[in-house]
């Protein structure tokens, strides 16, 4: 997403559109990340999904999951 700060002649005036622009942003705009589409897992399957990122990630977010991982 890109929009225009050139107008913005104040600290004031960047705050109110970095907050306009930012708060347009999905989540796929805020992370830096990757979709893994079309994957199929067995019920007794183990899949390696390959890491796209450029980067080591620090952190993850956990979006399921079973038992003590």
């Amino acid at each position: 997403m890109k929009f225009s700060l050139s107008i913005a002649n104040t600290v004031k005036q960047l705050a109110e559109k970095l907050t306009l622009g930012l708060t347009k942003l999905n989540f796929q705009d805020n992370m830096e990340g990757f979709f893994v589409e079309n994957l199929k897992i067995g019920t007794d399957q183990t899949v390696s999904i390959q890491n796209k990122l450029t980067f080591a990630p620090s952190k993850y977010i956990i979006m399921s999951q079973e038992g003590t991982g």
